[in-house]
């Protein structure tokens, strides 16, 4: 069922950090962004940090989940085809399985255990501190049962309820929580009754530094067929969208911006970097591309792997970072917007609040309002700029993403959460 022991890799400095177990309910070779991989496998134990981790993979032989795999940190569990059935066993296998790689690999010596997100995951997790004695810390990178209850069926609504119900007494019973955001952390305070005190958000961040160039071997490929998929066109400038193409996200509204935009710039088209988890997503908004007369000024490209972006997103003029303000969506912490600006091109973003303190503070690009017209404007605005105005204002917010929002920065964030939930931990003893 897994594969891969973490106590294979060496620590340097074991005297100064902590034994930290992760438990990730992501599966790595669909959604495994730097700041959990880069930040748990590599920069923590460069710290000193005792790290191993666990999580799921669906293709072990992943290019990705080689990788982690490689980091000699990590075990993962195998992931069954997606339907009812099979997260139903994974469910029931889940404490099993842990429990195992726990007593194998000597892990109940650890300080602190962090899991991410699912209940089953979670009170497996916390079983284990109250045998072990580490400290109990849980990380919610998306408010998944609300989501659920919001757009599912009647069966995934009750059963994303009680998803809800034991997600939130657990987040009662922790030594410390990391939301997503100061905005997830307010809700948090609300619906949950958590005391600021237990709480610290660790939001998304990115590679800032040292990353490849458009000429580097591991990213030419993907430069080269971007930039030819684009001077297929006739198009001059580029908006650009990376990221997810889920319904829940209304990614029909890139389209509409587009159109919006094209009725003042003829010269603009999109280029859309999207992932989709079925084909036929992607078929409707293509078809609906068609209907607006707008498939001819549209790209939809591959993927590109996380570090290479900055160097494809060099062919492009204005990101897009729409989500629908809803309170569930506005608790995110969007990593496109940084992804932009890393890649040198000003961004255009819906008002979610982490969007908000990250543009405001950075100067990477304009709010608009969530709708096609205003983001239409806000692009157009933005690509009027001259080359001085563009080139200082993206210089300025490259700086202040080094600053606040790189993978290091989160690395540190983390080492002050588990100061707190040892210190919590022990003032209950």
């Amino acid at each position: 069922m897994d594969q891969g022991d973490p106590k294979s890799a060496g620590n340097e400095y074991p005297e100064r950090g902590f034994r930290i177990v992760f438990l990730c309910d992501q599966t790595v070779d669909l959604h495994f962004p730097p700041h959990f991989g880069q930040v748990y496998l590599y920069l923590l134990p460069k710290l000193g940090c005792d790290v191993s981790l666990g999580a799921f993979s669906r293709n072990q032989e992943s290019s990705v989940a080689r990788e982690v795999l490689a980091s000699g940190r990590a075990r993962l569990f195998r992931k069954r085809a997606n339907t009812l059935f099979g997260r139903i066993l994974l469910a029931c296998a889940t404490p099993f399985l842990v429990g195992r790689w726990f007593r194998k690999t000597g892990l109940a010596h650890s300080d602190i255990i962090v899991v991410h997100n699912d209940p089953v995951l979670a009170w497996t997790a916390w079983f284990l501190t109250r045998r072990t004695g580490a400290a109990f810390v849980y990380r919610i990178t998306h408010l998944v049962p609300e989501s659920i209850i919001a757009s599912g069926g009647l069966g995934q609504r009750t059963v994303a309820k009680l998803a809800m119900i034991a997600r939130n007494l657990l987040l009662r019973r922790s030594d410390a929580v990391i939301p997503m955001s100061k905005a997830m952390a307010d809700y948090f305070a609300d619906k949950v009754g958590l005391s600021g005190d237990a709480m610290k958000p660790v939001e998304s961040m990115v590679r800032v530094d040292e990353l490849p160039t458009a000429t580097e071997p591991q990213c030419s490929g993907s430069y080269e067929r971007v930039k030819q998929e684009l001077e297929s066109r006739t198009c001059t400038r580029w908006l650009v969208y990376i990221g997810t193409l889920d319904p829940q996200r209304r990614p029909s509204f890139l389209l509409d911006t587009l159109g919006e935009l094209r009725r003042n710039d003829p010269s603009v088209g999109l280029l859309v970097l999207g992932v989709t988890r079925s084909a036929w997503q992607l078929d409707v908004l293509r078809r609906y591309a068609r209907e607006q007369k707008l498939e001819d000024y549209v790209v939809w490209s591959e993927p590109v792997p996380d570090d290479c972006l900055p160097a494809v997103l060099t062919l492009t003029d204005i990101g897009l970072s729409p989500l629908p303000i809803d309170e569930i969506l506005r608790t995110n912490s969007p990593v496109k917007t940084m992804d932009y600006i890393r890649g040198h091109i000003p961004v255009v973003a819906s008002a979610i609040p982490d969007n908000q303190y990250v543009l405001e503070e950075s100067g990477g690009g304009v709010i608009a309002e969530y709708n096609p017209t205003a983001f239409a404007s806000a692009a157009y605005k933005l690509l009027s700029e001259s080359k001085e105005q563009r080139d200082e204002r993206v210089a300025r917010s490259v700086i202040w993403l080094r600053d606040n929002r790189d993978l290091n920065v989160a690395a540190e964030k983390l080492l002050e959460v588990f100061q707190l939930a040892l210190k919590r931990r022990a003032s209950e003893e």
